[in-house]
């Protein structure tokens, strides 16, 4: 041995370092320590060269007196794959109550209108019968929609062809459902209200002489909403037939 061990417990520590490393070999922290102790007590380090399974050997005494390895970390390996989706969180506490919004304005319930109908004037051909009634084929309409309860009236002239004595005119209002009837057509529907009658007093000098207002009104009673109904004259002649007639009627009705 040409030169002599100038720190004699650096063995017994190079050893201790080795029983406490994986594998044996010697890490940077010992190595380090190794390293101070050995340049103070006046010793040196020999070249450096490769060691094994990637540790970096170093040379000691001139009498080839220790070998150990460094450790040198290896390279990074690659980013671990994406892990898996964490749970969902708690739910959190339920937020205030929004302030109360400001009233509304109200818009108040309009009624609805009761139905109505007016007729333009009708003169109707006089009735032929003496005995039966019948229609005169005025054709009025309405349609109830809110209480059903019908005021009608019917407002004209009694009209005579001849100036006769105790010649005359018998009517009444007359309504029902379905089709109209015509002029002339038997009786139908209901007979409502009073019914009028005229015969002249004394003869006339001339039949157009003889002109007689009248008017018939009649209340219909809670009919049945949203049913069209139709509103006519029941007609006859007294004694002589088809003299009397209706000129210039107007019907006209509402709900009440």
């Amino acid at each position: 041995m040409t030169q002599s061990q100038p720190f004699p417990n650096i063995a017994l520590a190079l050893t201790e370092a080795r029983t406490k490393q994986p594998g044996g070999f010697i890490t940077q922290p010992w190595l380090n320590l190794l390293r101070v102790l050995w340049e103070r007590s006046g010793g040196t380090f020999g070249p450096t060269r490769a060691g094994p399974v990637g540790f970096l050997g170093l040379s000691g005494w001139d009498d080839g007196g220790f070998e150990e390895g460094i450790v040198i970390p290896g390279p990074p390996g690659p980013p671990g794959g994406i892990g898996p989706r964490g749970s969902a969180g708690l739910i959190g506490p339920p937020g205030q109550d929004g302030e109360d919004g400001s009233d509304g304005m109200q818009i108040p319930t309009l009624p609805v209108p009761g139905a109505t109908y007016a007729s333009s004037p009708l003169s109707p051909t006089a009735p032929s019968s003496t005995s039966a009634v019948q229609m005169m084929g005025m054709a009025g309409a309405i349609t109830p929609r809110t209480t059903g309860n019908v005021l009608i009236n019917v407002s004209g002239t009694f009209i005579a062809s001849a100036a006769l004595v105790d010649q005359g005119i018998f009517a009444q209002i007359y309504y029902g459902t379905g089709v109209a009837p015509t002029n002339g057509a038997a009786v139908t529907g209901t007979a409502i209200g009073a019914n009028i009658s005229w015969t002249n007093p004394i003869a006339a000098t001339a039949s157009g002489d003889i002109n007689v207002p009248f008017s018939l009104t009649a209340l219909i009673p809670v009919a049945a909403l949203g049913k069209a109904l139709w509103l006519d004259i029941g007609a006859k002649s007294i004694t002589t037939a088809s003299v009397f007639s209706i000129s210039g009627a107007v019907i006209t009705a509402g709900e009440i």
